[in-house]
């Protein structure tokens, strides 16, 4: 298992490089190490932008073919949301590493969790606000529901749960945004309440100052939360 210590000497190896990259213009923190949140088991979050005239593509190939031979990268896999590609990376030790592939015109904050390290900075509607987002999700959650119906009359009851577990994490994902939540999908649904943190890292008289509560979302027979009544 890898250690703290591994994965910060990693992550300064990796925003290095890509400051001695010209196909990397910017990178920014992304995930629990953009706001001092990481604990034991956290992996590390990067978001480079590409530059003009580069191909995407190109630029994940030249790191991936680094992190394999550098860092002996065991595996990977990809992620292409439109306006950036994601890859994973799984290191010996079990340490994963993320990193987003995004052209300048995207380099920037889609969510909470962006902190830069270097480059310009462009503003955009973070992820999850407008209608496009919720569509998305609603589509996701409508279709789901009519495929486990459909295993379930077809007596296929793990079909049917997977789906089932789909709805789950579709329906909760704008529910934890409502709540100004943070939601990382890979780490279920485990609410980071910002505000709270940045009060557990001191008040203005610099003494540190314990959390408020997190926020909670009903749990399927959680009778206080399901009849209103507190959590």
């Amino acid at each position: 298992m890898f250690t703290p210590e591994e994965r910060a000497t990693v992550r300064d190896l990796l925003l290095k490089r890509a400051q001695d990259d010209e196909k990397i213009v910017g990178a920014a923190l992304t995930g629990s190490g953009s706001i001092g949140a990481e604990d034991r088991w956290s992996d590390v979050d990067l978001y480079f932008g590409v530059a003009g005239g580069i191909a995407r593509e190109d630029a994940v190939d030249e790191w991936s073919s680094f992190m394999y031979r550098q860092l002996g990268a065991l595996h990977h896999f990809d992620l292409d949301v439109g306006y950036a590609i994601y890859r994973g990376f799984l290191l010996p030790g079990g340490l994963e590493v993320d990193i987003a592939f995004a052209g300048t015109d995207r380099l920037g904050a889609t969510g909470p969790l962006f902190r830069p390290v270097f480059g310009t900075v462009v503003e955009h509607p973070a992820a999850g606000e407008g209608g496009p987002q919720a569509d998305h999700l609603i589509g996701l959650a409508w279709h789901h529901a009519l495929h486990a119906q459909t295993a379930i009359a077809r007596r296929k009851p793990w079909q049917a749960e997977y789906w089932i577990s789909a709805i789950r994490h579709h329906v909760l994902t704008p529910c934890v945004s409502s709540l100004g939540a943070v939601h990382r999908a890979r780490e279920g649904f485990r609410c980071v309440a910002l505000s709270d943190h940045r009060a557990s890292r001191g008040n203005a008289g610099g003494k540190p100052r314990a959390a408020g509560p997190v926020p909670r979302l009903a749990r399927r027979g959680d009778r206080a939360s399901s009849r209103g009544g507190r959590g």
